[in-house]
């Protein structure tokens, strides 16, 4: 049955959704953490409060960021438990902007729902946020929820989650939709691959891309925890009602031949037919495919050039106009340990491409965790799973902060070449190389 044609269920926000109230009246944070004794930028480190110029610590977040050019405040609040993953917003058809987020347990820790969806609203550009509601209640536990945008549908807005049930990784997909601005949802529909009915494929919570001729292309993947993680890819030429996955049917998905691991595959449109998939893998490099014909075929995988990232999410964004993107990076390997190692995702970084990614700019400085942390090998140091809107000019990037909370940092594309970049910490922050916003 087509996505758009179900029965929607319009349900007055008073009667049934949850308000978070109590839901975030657990998070108990203290308003200035304990900071670390020094930061490390660059393979430099300073006391948080002797820092070089232009950097500001914002220490009730207890985040360090170029201060001159990037705002940065909460969305929500921190909670001292459960996790709140991969952090994704839209701008809904009456502008308002809205982030998707989930908190509670790891959804595949139980075999019962231990999670809840919310959504928080800003009504003026994200200046502020209100508190966030719960937009439906689960019979499955969620991992993330991702929206989406389709340009031939005014007034739409979809949004990708899972049906997870049992204490797998791998689970079912599903789709939502909403008509009213994401104040009331449709029930979900299950996103079953015609040529594999039976895709086991983890959740979606990576980005992908509704091309020029109305397909849409996604990315899921299939994770055994163990030495099999391969990634697939959803193609839709009917707005979700049907989906087929390349490139075969499970297990033959594409997989690194060394590491036997491609996950978190983010697609990202170039212009016309053009996309490209970026890929998640150990060994300190991301990795790509390629399609002229809105996925229909793919180039063979290739390294990413010039840009250093350890086992964690390829987070590409296309800025205005095809073939400009921004990539957000971590900017750190630790070869000794190549796989989930947490520690490397405590900076972020951005570098931008205008020729689709063949080429990179100097990695550029965005945000680093200064807080103190009990347990370094957990997401604690996180700066992580990030999603950016861009709205003309304004650019938003929705970050994960020790999967704790959401961040939200504000800065604008014509600022992109004055923040720092490696180079300007050597020389006691010097400007950045020039290039044109």
């Amino acid at each position: 049955m087509y996505a758009h044609h179900r029965p929607f269920f319009h349900i007055m926000i008073a009667a049934a959704l949850i308000g978070l109230s109590g839901f975030v009246g657990t998070h108990g944070a203290e308003s200035h953490p304990r900071l670390l004794a020094r930061v490390e930028i660059a393979g430099m480190s300073w006391p948080p409060d002797a820092l070089p110029e232009g950097l500001t610590l914002n220490r009730e977040l207890g985040v360090i960021v170029p201060g001159e050019f990037v705002k940065v405040q909460a969305v929500g609040p921190y909670y001292a438990y459960g996790t709140i993953f991969g952090p994704r917003a839209v701008k809904a058809p009456n502008g308002d902007y809205l982030v998707f987020g989930v908190h509670g347990g790891y959804y595949q820790m139980s075999d019962k729902p231990n999670n809840a969806p919310i959504i928080w609203r800003s009504t003026d550009q994200g200046r502020t946020w209100n508190e966030g509601v719960r937009p439906w209640v689960l019979d499955a536990a969620e991992h993330c929820l991702v929206p989406v945008v389709d340009p031939s549908q005014p007034g739409r807005i979809y949004v990708f989650g899972n049906a997870s049930r049992g204490r797998t990784h791998s689970t079912g997909m599903v789709l939502r939709h909403t008509d009213d601005n994401g104040h009331t949802w449709s029930a979900p529909t299950p996103i079953v691959p015609e040529n594999d009915p039976t895709f086991p494929g983890a959740p979606i919570h990576m980005r992908g891309a509704v091309m020029p001729d109305d397909t849409w292309l996604w990315g899921a993947y299939y994770r055994d925890r163990g030495d099999n993680d391969s990634q697939y890819l959803l193609r839709s030429t009917n707005r979700g009602a049907a989906w087929t996955i390349a490139p075969k049917p499970h297990p033959h998905g594409w997989t690194h031949p060394k590491w036997n691991k491609f996950m978190e595959g983010i697609v990202v449109p170039i212009g016309g037919a053009q996309a490209i998939l970026y890929l998640r893998a150990p060994g300190g490099r991301m990795y790509e495919k390629r399609t002229t014909d809105s996925g229909l075929s793919w180039s063979e995988t290739q390294e990413t050039p010039g840009l250093v990232h350890p086992d964690a999410p390829p987070m590409v964004f296309p800025l205005a106009g095809g073939k400009r993107l921004m990539a957000f990076i971590h900017n750190r390997y630790t070869a000794e340990h190549p796989h989930h190692y947490h520690p490397d995702r405590g900076t972020l970084w951005f570098a931008v491409s205008d020729d689709a990614g063949r080429t990179w700019s100097e990695p550029q400085f965005l945000i680093v965790q200064a807080k103190h942390t009990d347990k370094p090998t957990s997401c604690d140091p996180d700066v992580s799973y990030v999603d950016l809107l861009v709205d003309g000019t304004a650019l938003h990037l929705f970050v994960g902060d020790g999967q704790r909370r959401a961040l939200h940092l504000a800065f604008s594309a014509q600022a992109l070449a004055g923040f720092p970049d490696c180079q300007s910490f050597k020389t006691k922050n010097a400007p950045a190389k020039e290039r044109n916003p």
